[in-house]
């Protein structure tokens, strides 16, 4: 089926095509921005499927997981510290489980494979 992100990279290797056999020698400029990073149904069912579970500790876990992986590929110096969380983003253990059906853990971690 039709899908907006691979449209968009149609497009554009169209255009790039296009403007390189006119002029050649003449630079060109691309921005290129996905809509995908911003709303989870523009994410292919594919990339969803291939992330589901991987998630599901939460982003408290994987912000810490993130940052032990980083520090041992020496992408940051080992005394890297995380910041604290925002104000307004809920610990991951504290989202309320009572009352709800999706609980919010269950909504956010079907979600985050979408945006991984």
């Amino acid at each position: 089926g039709y899908h907006l992100s691979k449209d968009l990279v149609n497009q554009s290797i169209q255009y790039i095509s296009d403007g390189k056999s006119l002029q050649p020698d003449k630079p060109f400029f691309l921005y290129l921005a996905f809509g995908a990073g911003h709303w989870h149904h523009h994410v292919p069912q594919a990339y969803i499927d291939k992330y589901k579970g991987k998630f599901d500790m939460g982003w408290d876990a994987m912000r810490n997981r993130t940052l032990a992986k980083e520090k041992e590929l020496g992408v940051v110096p080992e005394n890297t510290d995380l910041p604290q969380r925002d104000q307004w983003v809920k610990a991951w253990d504290n989202l309320c489980l009572l009352y709800t059906s999706p609980s919010p853990r269950d909504q956010r971690g079907a979600r985050m494979p979408s945006s991984a």
